[in-house]
């Protein structure tokens, strides 16, 4: 059955990537992003047999710590719903009802505490959530995150577009079949998630530039809010070009002292 629903979400993505407007990459034939998905869907069995065969410690298996410990989190549902939708929102979760969940997991609590943000947290509710559905078939989950990051590769294509059409069929080899960026964007790992929110973030970005309605400022803040809880330090680390690139849209006058300024006083606050 499971299966059945893998091949039934397959189908849907295949559907919209190519009726989607949003899918039609400029420059590339309309058939370039189904290949451009196909090959990911490919990569996502590749990273799933050398996690399963090569590296067959699931607790350390970066594709496994948070599908197993999202696995726990939705093994409360059926008996304690109510468990359940705590551990999802973090709201009323410090009960000892809930705590023996989070102590059956080896992921939700950080071996040393660094004072940062647990980003595993995020995606182990994630994979909860698409527990109710996959039934417990990691390729499920597998292309969801897939999907996600084509979405955002599709929105860097798009992005970079603008200012490398000259150079778009290098510009899709680079996005699209980079060998590192293929592979830690094709399984069940915070770099989906993070490739997703990027592309997003920037070509939501852009768009604002030119129209500025409230409604393309709200993926600009879902973007920064995906990128918060999955990998912060990428987003301290464009804080400052994207301060300099704001700055220098309202006076363009000058751009390079602006930016350099702005990257110093970072740093100096940093420090």
């Amino acid at each position: 059955m499971s299966w059945i629903i893998y091949l039934l979400l397959f189908l849907l993505m295949v559907f919209l990537i190519m009726r989607s407007r949003f899918f039609h990459l400029p420059g590339l034939h309309r058939s370039f992003p189904l290949l451009f998905f196909i090959v990911k869907v490919i990569a996502s069995f590749a990273v799933w047999w050398i996690y399963t065969h090569h590296y067959p410690d699931r607790k350390t298996a970066d594709i496994w710590k948070y599908f197993d410990d999202g696995n726990v989190m939705y093994s409360s549902l059926k008996d304690h719903p109510g468990d359940y939708f705590r551990m999802l929102s973090g709201i009323g979760d410090d009960v000892p009802s809930v705590g023996k969940y989070y102590h059956e997991m080896d992921h939700w609590y950080q071996q040393f505490d660094n004072h940062l943000l647990n980003d595993a947290h995020f995606m182990i509710r994630l994979n909860a959530v698409f527990r109710i559905f996959s039934l417990g078939n990691y390729h499920i989950h597998s292309l969801l995150f897939c999907f996600l990051a084509f979405i955002g590769l599709c929105a860097l294509f798009k992005t970079f577009y603008a200012f490398l059409s000259e150079w778009k069929f290098a510009l899709a080899a680079i996005i699209f079949f980079f060998p590192s960026l293929v592979f830690w964007t094709s399984g069940v790992l915070k770099e989906s998630i993070m490739i997703f929110a990027l592309g997003i973030f920037l070509y939501q970005l852009f768009k604002f530039r030119d129209d500025r309605k409230i409604l393309r400022a709200i993926p600009v803040l879902f973007s920064i809010l995906l990128l918060f809880l999955t990998k912060f330090y990428l987003l301290a680390a464009l804080a400052p070009a994207t301060i300099g690139l704001m700055l220098t849209w309202k006076y363009p006058s000058r751009a390079l002292l602006k930016f350099s300024v702005i990257l110093l006083a970072c740093i100096t606050g940093a420090l």
